[in-house]
């Protein structure tokens, strides 16, 4: 959708044998497929509806999250690339489906009373989609491919990222009129332009805060769960986003 090459290090599947479009087709087969899937070995369960409900939610709220991402890119109406914006599609795109979605399967086969679980399971999948996109954005703009296993291209796609927002937040009025200018465009030199704006703002060390303060936030949500198991689930995201601060989990631990 956003016309990369490489994701997970591996080429993009539209360009693998040439399926281009075709590709899409692919996705409405193994969405399909789930659902078989569910209907053979959960058709007779009491949970079957309510574990349908959940995919059938899920991939609703996906194409949701994935549709503002692409639309907002597309437009590139700067005015509407707010935090609020930001964090809706985060939650929709990412924390939903990568985050909050596998753990509540889990918690409806079981037999817990999962409805309060799952309130506080999504507290916490927010935050950790969050401070994956969040990273994720950062190394979009000043890591490598090796270390994203894609390609680079939130700037000159017009992303809604979270270093576009907070820029537009903290810029002067100059450096406000040169990101407009320049971003969303495929020039190489307006791309160096806006990340020359990222770097005067310091954005390194405000990515380093948040994801900071957002572990710590995060800590004390999974401490009110008492099941050691579920924490030490929780906190091995954590673990890896605190070790790209060059710092251990333990850090945060009360």
């Amino acid at each position: 959708m956003d016309q990369s090459s490489i994701r997970r290090g591996v080429p993009c599947w539209y360009l693998v044998d040439e399926l281009g479009l075709d590709a899409v087709n692919d996705a409405f087969l193994l969405e399909h497929v789930a659902y078989e899937l569910i209907n053979m070995h959960f058709r007779n369960t009491r949970y079957y509806s309510d574990l349908l409900d959940l995919f059938l939610d899920m991939a609703r709220k996906t194409a949701f999250g994935q549709c503002l991402d692409t639309l907002t890119g597309r437009k590139l109406k700067f005015e509407e690339y707010t935090m609020e914006r930001y964090e809706t599609t985060v939650k929709n795109k990412t924390s939903i489906t990568t985050f909050y979605f596998p753990v509540a399967i889990a918690a409806i086969i079981s037999n817990v009373d999962y409805q309060m679980f799952l309130d506080k399971l999504e507290e916490i999948a927010v935050n950790l989609g969050l401070l994956f996109q969040v990273l994720d954005d950062y190394l979009d703009c000043f890591g490598s491919s090796a270390e994203t296993g894609k390609d680079g291209t939130d700037i000159q796609n017009g992303k809604c990222s979270w270093l576009f927002v907070r820029s537009k937040e903290l810029c002067s009025v100059d450096q406000l009129s040169e990101l407009y200018e320049n971003y969303g465009q495929q020039d190489e030199l307006k791309i160096a332009r806006v990340l020359k704006i990222y770097e005067a703002l310091n954005m390194s060390k405000l990515v380093h805060e948040f994801t900071e303060n957002t572990i710590k936030s995060t800590v004390k949500l999974i401490e009110q769960f008492e099941n050691v198991d579920l924490k030490f689930l929780f906190y091995q995201p954590l673990e890896r986003f605190a070790k790209q601060l060059n710092t251990e989990l333990s850090t945060f631990l009360v």
